[in-house]
């Protein structure tokens, strides 16, 4: 088990939530706009009457030439000769994405009839499209990003005018190399823009981490390798970039590159033990992935002896305490199953013994199955004794936060080496929820 990572999921729940999020944000703004004909004066103030909001992307009323992704966002509304106009960007979620689009539509209804009127797309992801009518003309600006969905890599700014019913001007650039737009205002006869330019990158690791994080949950290893660097640039002394980076190239099995970083981290500035252990681990494991077996072994039995002078004085979790939760995870089988278990015993240690890191064993595995599977054991027989269930409870300990997420992590292992006594594998473990 590689080292854990505090931040790599985000639920497909949670980016469900963020696309009905931004869908009702856009319908609330033209459900607010769009009664512009129900302000009326009064008394010399006006009087603003406000309909039921309603749906209007993604909806069945959008004209032919309109398809909208599971993103829509930034969006922009103006009356324009008696015609209501909006503007809006659609990808396939909020980051930035070469399949950005811009749809611009109007109604002569208030929203009821769309009419389609342009598509802009450029290849890279297109933000901030602002509406302004001037002077009987109707302008689009907007801005030209990038196309990696963790970075804000703006290009410059753009604009077309309209000539009539869906008949726009080819888009031009204005303004600076880099300038994003934020508000347009018509005063006194003059169009005011505010925008701005300049760095738009936290140098926070804590920022930068859950940047990485986010990367490698969406698959994106360059934007990961990219924030470990802005973070290694900003805290140099700090090792963590250096061991996030290296687990990128061991997930994208560039073992090579891996134990490249991780030998010229360890051959600068000395590291804390447990800084080390982790390197060491880490280059054990690029080591395995090359096929150096010598190495990787040499790497773990470093990083045996220094988890152990890295360890706290006292366990977590009393010895009598952690034996009990292990016994209530196996009470949770069926009695056919536990049947088969009355000869197999648990051993609690705290952590795997030289003689199994020496077979190949990583020193920071959780448990282990040591003996013959049941399914085959009646084609190679039972063996000499019966199989052996180990739990490494100093493992366990550093893979946990406190003893509520210790007791669910030892239920988890002994199910999942009880399984493997069964004959399950690790695709069936995923299968399970045991992984």
């Amino acid at each position: 088990m590689r080292r854990s990572r505090a931040h790599r999921m985000i639920s497909s729940a949670g980016r469900s939530h963020a696309r009905l999020v931004a869908a009702a944000a856009l319908c609330a703004l033209v459900a607010f706009l769009a009664p512009a004909s129900a302000l009326a004066a009064g008394g010399g103030s006006p009087h603003v009457k406000v309909s039921e909001p309603h749906w209007v992307v993604p909806a069945s009323n959008l004209p032919p030439g309109v398809s909208a992704q599971a993103g829509n966002n930034n969006v922009a509304i103006a009356m324009h000769k008696g015609r209501l106009f909006m503007a809006w960007r659609t990808g396939p979620f909020h980051f930035a994405s070469s399949s950005a689009r811009l749809y611009v539509v109007s109604s002569a209804n208030n929203g009821r009839i769309w009419d389609f009127e342009r598509e802009v797309y450029m290849g890279t992801d297109l933000r901030e499209p602002f509406l302004v009518s001037f002077k009987g003309r109707l302008i689009l600006t907007f801005f030209r990003a990038g196309t990696n969905p963790l970075a804000f890599e703006p290009q410059h700014m753009w604009r077309t005018v309209r000539n009539g019913r869906a008949n726009w001007t080819a888009p031009e650039t204005w303004g600076e190399e880099g300038e994003v737009p934020w508000a347009f205002k018509v005063h006194e006869g003059k169009v005011y823009a505010t925008t701005y330019k300049g760095p738009h990158y936290s140098t926070d690791p804590a920022v930068l981490e859950v940047e990485a994080e986010l990367a490698i949950t969406g698959n994106d290893p360059e934007a990961a390798l990219n924030a470990y660097r802005r973070w290694s640039e900003a805290e140099p002394a700090d090792p963590e970039p250096w061991l996030g980076s290296a687990e990128v190239y061991l997930d994208y099995d560039e073992p090579g590159e891996a134990a490249r970083l991780l030998r010229e981290l360890l051959a600068g500035p000395v590291l804390d033990i447990l800084e080390e252990a982790d390197a060491r681990h880490l280059l054990g494991h690029a080591c395995d992935d090359k096929g150096d077996r010598k190495g990787m072994v040499k790497e773990w039995l470093a990083v045996l002896r220094l988890d152990a002078a890295g360890d706290e004085p006292e366990p977590l979790m009393s010895a009598t305490e952690f034996e009990r939760i292990a016994a209530a995870a196996l009470d949770e089988l069926p009695p056919e199953i536990l049947a088969h278990l009355h000869n197999v015993p648990i051993f609690v240690e705290d952590r795997p013994s030289e003689a199994l890191v020496l077979e190949g064993l990583d020193p920071r595995t959780l448990g282990l199955f040591h003996g013959i599977a049941m399914p085959d054991q009646s084609v190679l027989g039972s063996g000499p004794g019966p199989g052996l269930i180990h739990l490494f409870q100093r493992n366990l300990e550093r893979e946990t936060a406190d003893e509520d997420d210790l007791a669910e992590q030892i239920r988890i292992t002994v199910l999942h080496e009880t399984a493997h006594y069964f004959g399950a594998d690790e695709a069936d473990m995923h299968r399970f929820g045991l992984n």
